[in-house]
């Protein structure tokens, strides 16, 4: 498969307006490329060039140097190299190489169907260094000179034609990743200064088109790049990252998948909603511009109709929603999978469609997923294209997500296949979509700057609609923030080596707000709320997804989001170019995102602290986070979040900024050039603390003054104490606990923290204690605890009138003091162990533990044993944690021994499976409970972790004899 001739010559337009130039010269009867030259004509980049090498599945090669060359006739755009007169060629050998001068794309025509093995469409030495490189990725040499390739299939290599290693960047192979098995074809003779482009091609029937090659029966194309030149001051990132052919544009819609709710598309649904957000909007000078109904919408058994049962009349009824919602002032955008992932594959491969629709054949790592169809095959694209042009033109579709994005296809090898499946994909949207069509590409993609050429936004690849429970936060809105953005860290948290893709132009599912309470905890605040939503909107967010409707928010949360999205509007300039700085959210470190206007006069943070403690996050005012401004310059802040204020350092551009930031707080920065001009003030602690003699023991006096939150936080690792307070034990006004590692299985890759350790968290009310000191006792067993003062003072001047603000609520200043570092807490007294009598008389026996894994059925059920006595089998459960509880029989109450810790008198639990069927699980907490008959409960301590099998990802704890049987556990009282 080939681009058109049209695409190839609008390919080359664009490169003619690029300031680097390619210079060439007639070597042997052929042009070749001397060297790169800017447009001014002052600079320039001496190569040796082959121009191209097309490698034969048997090894043979064919550079320039086997042709002869010259423009093409009534093109300046375009040179053709034929055959060598006189000289002998294989059957199979190239007839011609028609290449474009600028972008090197190029078309290979053949006689006889060839056997090609790869492309480069680049292929030249130069002597200064290079770097960067890999799948999709830019090659710079000396620092300023940029081989951009046009499609993010293509495999660049420099300094000896072979580095990077393929998946060698820190942020590959990370999450819901894709991956193709490269075999080492990537793999050439070293050669020093060597620059390679590779595309893996195959041939297709010859497409009798102008420019005709006479004798031709077969072609092989392969597209090339854009060459740049960085701009003195400028780094070769920044000169890549302003690379945006479809243009920088934000884009505010609804989607329906997180409500079940507005999952009936049909009537009067989707026009309602938008009436809705209309109503909501009215003065906000914000207006959602496509209503998104998502996977469902379709009749799985066609190529992307509208379902009869929502839209009985198809088309026609899709139209007019389509007609209801732009006179609303919205419009329609879809939810789609290009290759036909969801929906029905067997009718699509069935009788009914006939050979023209071909079942792709996924590599090991895909066919994990979703069977899906060849986009490479032309019956199946040509009724895709056809489609989505009716959708776009007919219907007025004016937003696609394009959702699994496989890309895999194993014929005739897995990097063959992967290209045509991407070739088909391109090729569909360029022939059916208007150019202003929003592309969301999401499943599958990776984050190479070509993708801008072909989407507008890319998905984060992360399981980003639940909780990150690695480090202590009390809110489910604060630990879905830390899920998404340690995934931001992981793949952009290196300057070094992180992608030179948009942070902005990246998906993270959005806003998500529905009636199940998804991705929030009951307990939650509206502070909670507001801190999520600016850092989703602080990212430089341009896809503002909302899955939510207005009904499903407060007033309070609802003023928020208009505060945050009109806020961040107007900083646009500077959030379309953020950049992570600081450290992994999920082991407790302060980070953000800090943007910089292009021309260098403004900038804005967006940065929160995970952790109770006070910490200082470092900005750099350099290219490392793409400031463009001048140097030495001083630069001040004013935080609008969680109040106004004048900050009262200066700092220098050159240099860093340090913002400290309280525990467990998020605030937003805007930066200007110029000296600081608050005050700075010598504040009374809103607390004191001090450490008591004893383990668990601290004093805390909170200030009369406070007049916000007064709590007292507690860690307990891994379990959470008894909070006792002036000889009273409290109960907590919130309380969670921990899931460690709890990523999505789909995109576990590269996210499992080492350091992160079984935690509870819970806040105590010290309202009622202020202006007084107050005596704290930690009490438990088997852990050990922190504590922390949190309390809130009122602060910050009130926003300006008509001055945009992320701030809805009263401007607050939080304080958090250590009361007490992790350590012992004091032990409880002992329990008086039940007698045997005790346990005789007892009126109700059980065994209660929690399980992760566990799914049984035909991958095994799983025994629970007692002292030789079967209780049943452990209930299913998926990759989370889970409370199970079996009875003991009333007539076995017999066997179960007096609560001791000796080895021979401990009561024992075995878990067993017939066989290892690979069901990898884990237990913990087990502990055997009795009521007596005096209502007493009593029961043995808790138990550690155990898991089945030693080479599974969650694996914590000790490990089973064998993965099919635990062996004694011994029940400690």
């Amino acid at each position: 498969m080939r681009p058109t001739l049209l695409a190839l010559l609008l390919i080359a337009a664009v490169q003619a307006a690029t300031p680097v130039q390619r210079q060439y010269a007639e070597r042997e009867g052929a042009l070749i490329t001397v060297a790169l030259v800017s447009a001014d004509g002052k600079q320039r980049l001496e190569v040796d060039s082959d121009e191209f090498l097309i490698r034969m599945s048997d090894g043979r090669t064919y550079t320039v140097r086997d042709f002869v060359g010259q423009p093409e006739e009534n093109s300046n755009l375009l040179i053709r190299y034929r055959r060598k007169a006189g000289a002998k060629y294989p059957e199979d050998a190239p007839l011609s190489v028609l290449m474009d001068k600028e972008s090197h794309s190029l078309i290979a025509y053949f006689s006889h169907e060839p056997k090609v093995e790869s492309v480069e469409t680049d292929r030249f030495r130069v002597k200064p260094a290079a770097a960067r490189g890999g799948r999709g990725e830019p090659v710079v040499i000396d620092g300023r000179w940029i081989l951009l390739p046009y499609n993010p299939t293509t495999l660049t290599r420099h300094t000896d034609g072979n580095t990077p290693a393929a998946y060698s960047h820190r942020f590959e192979k990370v999450g819901n990743h894709s991956f193709v098995d490269f075999e080492g074809a990537d793999i050439g003779k070293p050669e020093s200064g060597l620059i390679r482009a590779i595309n893996f091609t195959v041939a297709s029937p010859y497409r009798s088109c102008f420019p005709i090659e006479r004798g031709a029966k077969w072609e092989v194309s392969a597209s090339g790049g854009k060459l740049l030149l960085a701009d003195i001051g400028e780094t070769a990132e920044m000169a890549v990252l302003d690379q945006a052919p479809r243009g920088v544009r934000s884009f505010t819609h609804y989607n329906n998948w997180f409500d079940g709710a507005a999952k009936n598309v049909g009537g009067d649904t989707l026009p309602r909603i938008a009436r809705e957000f209309k109503e909501a909007l009215t003065g906000t000078g914000i207006a959602v511009q496509a209503i998104v109904p998502d996977n469902g919408w379709q009749d799985r058994k066609s190529v992307w109709k509208p379902a009869k049962n929502y839209f009985p009349e198809g088309m026609a009824d899709l139209t007019k929603v389509s007609i209801a919602l732009r006179d609303e002032g919205s419009s329609l955008g879809l939810w789609l999978a290009p290759d036909n992932t969801t929906n029905d594959i067997n009718w699509a491969s069935g009788a009914e469609t006939g050979p023209k629709f071909i079942k792709a054949q996924p590599n090991k790592y895909f066919a994990q997923y979703f069977p899906h169809l060849s986009l490479a095959s032309p019956g199946y694209r040509n009724d895709l294209t056809s489609q989505l042009q009716s959708l776009t033109k007919d219907v007025k579709v004016t937003y696609f997500k394009f959702d699994f994005n496989h890309l895999s296809h194993v014929l005739p090898t897995d990097r063959h296949g992967h290209t045509a499946e991407f070739a088909g994909w391109a090729e569909t949207m360029s022939l059916a979509l208007p150019k202003e069509t929003f592309i969301n590409a999401t499943n599958w993609t990776w984050h190479s700057p070509a993708w801008r050429n072909h989407a507008d936004i890319l998905w984060l690849l992360a399981g980003d609609d639940g909780f990150n429970g690695n480090w202590p936060e009390l809110a489910g809105r604060a630990q879905a923030t830390t899920d998404r953005d340690a995934y931001f860290w992981r793949m952009w948290g290196d300057p070094a080596d992180r992608p030179w893709f948009p942070i902005s132009s990246i998906m993270t599912h959005g806003i998500i707000r529905n009636p199940s309470g998804q991705m929030s905890f009951k307990t939650d605040t509206l502070e909670d709320w507001c801190d999520h939503v600016l850092m989703h909107y602080g990212r430089g967010t341009l896809l503002l997804e909302w899955y939510f409707l207005p009904k499903n928010l407060s007033e309070d949360e609802w003023a928020s989001i208009i505060a945050v999205h009109r806020w961040t509007d107007s900083r646009r300039a500077d959030m379309v170019n953020t950049c992570y700085v600081g450290g992994r959210p999920d082991e407790g470190k302060v980070y953000g995102y800090i943007g910089w206007s292009k021309n260098g006069r403004t900038g804005t943070l967006v940065a929160r602290n995970p952790s109770a403690e006070t910490q200082t996050l470092h900005i750099p005012i350099d290219s490392t986070t793409l400031f463009r401004g001048k140097l030495g310059e001083p630069w001040h802040g004013r935080q609008v979040y969680p109040s106004r204020i004048e900050l009262p350092i200066t700092w220098q551009s050159g240099q860093s900024a340090y913002v400290t930031i309280p525990g467990y707080s998020t605030v937003a920065v805007e930066l200007e050039p110029g000296q600081a001009i608050g005050p700075m003030i010598k504040r009374m602690p809103a607390a004191t603390t001090k450490v008591g003699e004893g383990p668990g023991k601290f004093t805390v006096k909170p200030a009369s003054f406070v007049d916000g939150r007064c709590e007292l936080l507690v860690v307990g690792r891994p379990t959470l104490p008894k909070v006792i307070v002036d000889g009273k034990e409290v109960a907590a006004l919130r309380k969670t606990r921990g899931k460690i590692n709890a990523f999505a299985g789909y995109a576990r890759d590269g996210m499992i923290s080492q350091t992160a350790r079984a935690w509870e968290m819970g806040s105590y009310d010290l309202s009622s204690l202020k202006g007084s000191e107050s005596k704290v006792l930690l009490q438990g067993k088997n852990t050990r605890s922190e504590a922390w003062v949190l309390v809130e003072t009122s602060e910050g001047i009130e926003t300006p009138k008509n001055t945009l603000s992320p701030l809805t609520l009263p401007g607050h200043r939080r304080e958090t003091h250590l009361a007490y570092p992790e350590g012992a807490v004091e032990a409880p007294p002992p329990p008086i162990p039940p007698t045997i009598d005790e346990i005789r008389g007892a009126t109700r026996g059980r065994i209660e533990m929690e399980v992760f894994g566990n799914n049984g059925g035909k991958n095994g059920e799983k025994d629970v044993i007692l002292s030789g006595v079967h209780l049943g089998r452990l209930p299913t459960q998926g990759d989370d944690w889970m409370l199970a509880r079996l009875e003991v029989p009333a007539d076995e109450f017999g066997l179960i021994r007096q609560f001791q810790a000796h080895s021979t008198t401990a009561n024992r639990i075995i878990i067993r499976s017939e066989g290892d069927k690979g069901d990898k699980f884990k237990v913990r907490a087990i502990r055997l409970v009795l009521t007596l008959a005096d209502g007493r409960e009593v029961s043995t301590e808790p138990t550690g972790a155990y898991t089945s099998h030693a080479d599974w990802a969650h694996r914590e704890g000790s490990l089973f004899s064998r993965p099919e049987y635990s062996g004694a556990i011994k029940l400690q009282p």
